[in-house]
């Protein structure tokens, strides 16, 4: 569950969105690169409370369920650390002229 949460969502996220992005249903907006949408991919995995539910019903009350419960609490928590981190990197650097400094320019984008 741990490895699902810091791996399986973000390789998830990054998939969906490229596959939207090449069909030309989607399209990323000016100064988003793909580094961008892989750390969004990274923050999806701190959602922990479906796994939660999901573990409810698939494990009886005792030690397996108690497992469970902390190996999705260490990977939400391990998800978010990676991700700050990620984000952090990725955002520290400046990726020239095409980032939007504000909404109103990151509104106004135009798809690619």
């Amino acid at each position: 569950m741990t490895l699902g949460l810091t791996t399986g969502k973000p390789i998830g996220i990054l998939t969906v969105s490229w596959i939207a992005a090449g069909s030309g249903v989607a399209a990323l907006p000016s100064g988003v690169r793909w580094s961008h949408i892989s750390v969004v991919g990274m923050v999806g995995g701190i959602g922990f409370t479906m796994a939660l539910f999901i573990a409810q019903l698939a494990f009886p009350p005792g030690p397996l369920l108690e497992i469970a419960k902390s190996a999705i609490l260490c990977g939400s928590g391990l998800a978010g650390i990676l991700s700050f981190f990620a984000g952090y990197g990725i955002l520290k650097r400046r990726h020239g002229p095409g980032i939007a400094k504000t909404e109103a320019e990151a509104e106004a984008s135009t798809p690619r």
